[in-house]
């Protein structure tokens, strides 16, 4: 990346442009996104929760895009999605501390009381301890390093092979892998399973909003009803790290904590038991002709 310029999020675009060789567009998100994220974490002096956060969703859609393009790039996926994953790993512990505070915090306002303040004190005190360990082991640096190894691995990624139909069939793995994990979720519903169910949507979101523009009256609510789905099982997530910490920590607000998580999470997986079947109710063949059919059109439009 050069020193003389940073990325800001303004100037990047999650999606194929009109005209753009698909080659050409590939390789410009996914270095837009590794950019974006350097930048991010470049610059934690105003909140070093949002940059975490929002580095970390730079990755999970390179992620994304990476494997909506695999079977295009052979080999050179494994090693990429490496280092994009150890960098995605590594900023963990420091976003899971913040998400749990607001997560008891939401349990809080929902239920109208102070309570709970041993376990918030806990959890404050966990995030300090998180805080304190990345800058010792100086985890934003090495991160830092790693993405920009990544960048200048996307700069050489063989991409000229890459048609539509590979994408196209890339998403159609993506929606049959996202139904197969709903399935499995509501047939035995561990917190892991469902946090499967999330990845997967996460996967269809990224991919769809990469192909936005071929039809954005179709696609754009596609993505944004993912993204709702999305952020309900995120919840459910968050809820079921903040239960597995109070009993690792042995809190003495967990059982009555616990009680307001499972409320809550029967309420979220209701909810997206509902929203997954909207979201994956067509067959993938439909999905196929649809993706085909837009992919011409779109084509005829920006060649004219």
């Amino acid at each position: 990346m050069s020193d003389a310029h940073v990325l800001s999020k303004a100037e990047t675009a999650y999606h194929l442009k009109s005209g753009e060789a698909l080659d050409d567009g590939i390789r410009r998100i996914l270095t837009e996104q590794v950019m974006l994220a350097i930048a991010e974490l470049s610059n934690t002096g105003e909140s070093l929760d949002k940059a975490v956060h929002e580095a970390r969703k730079c990755v999970k859609r390179s992620r994304s895009l990476l494997r909506l393009i695999r079977p295009g790039i052979g080999k050179e996926y494994r090693r990429l999605n490496e280092l994009l994953q150890s960098v995605s790993a590594s900023l963990t512990q420091l976003r899971d501390a913040q998400a749990v505070i607001e997560t008891l915090e939401d349990i809080r306002e929902r239920h109208a009381t102070d309570r709970f303040d041993g376990s918030h004190d806990l959890l404050q005190r966990r995030k300090a301890q998180a805080i304190a360990s990345a800058e010792e082991s100086g985890e934003i640096r090495r991160a830092i390093e790693v993405l920009q190894e990544a960048e200048q691995d996307i700069g050489s990624l063989p991409l000229q092979k890459l048609d539509f139909s590979l994408l196209a069939r890339s998403l159609n793995k993506a929606f049959r892998r996202g139904k197969k994990a709903f399935s499995k979720a509501y047939d035995d519903p561990k917190a892991e399973n469902f946090h499967e169910c999330r990845k997967r949507v996460k996967d269809l979101r990224y991919q769809l909003g990469v192909l936005s523009k071929l039809w954005p009256d179709v696609f754009d609510g596609f993505v944004a009803y993912a993204k709702q789905l999305e952020e309900c099982l995120g919840d459910d997530h968050n809820l079921a790290v903040l239960s597995d910490i109070l009993d690792e920590e042995r809190s003495g607000d967990r059982t009555m904590i616990r009680k307001h998580i499972r409320h809550r999470q029967s309420e979220l997986r209701k909810r997206a038991e509902h929203s997954s079947k909207r979201l994956y109710s067509e067959s993938t063949n439909a999905w196929s002709r649809r993706l085909h059919i837009s992919w011409k059109a779109w084509q005829a439009e920006t060649s004219n």
